[in-house]
């Protein structure tokens, strides 16, 4: 199988089970700008712009909260601007 059909097979699969195109970025630039946080704070899905993130602690949650603003800000700068994240839900898990 080649690596085109392969990406194809991915990107097909995550729209059928609801998740947007950019998924498997967004996790990755989540890990690089959080740090050691993303281990507390891990992303379970991504729809019409709304990243849900489980996170497991309540103090972990209020630093997110607080730096909310800016991860969106973060995260939408390596898409070139585009606002692929417009908002983000915490659940504490």
């Amino acid at each position: 199988m080649s690596f085109e059909n392969s990406a194809g097979i991915v990107s097909a699969l995550l729209k059928q089970l609801g998740f947007e195109e950019e998924f498997p970025a967004i996790i990755k630039i989540w890990e690089k700008e959080l740090g050691t946080l993303s281990k507390h704070a891990k992303i379970s899905g991504i729809k019409k712009g709304l990243l849900f993130v489980d996170v497991s602690s309540s103090a972990h949650m209020q630093e997110l909260a607080a730096r909310k603003r800016d991860v969106i800000a973060r995260i939408n700068q390596h898409f070139g601007g585009k606002k692929v994240v417009k908002n983000i839900k915490f659940e504490l898990k």
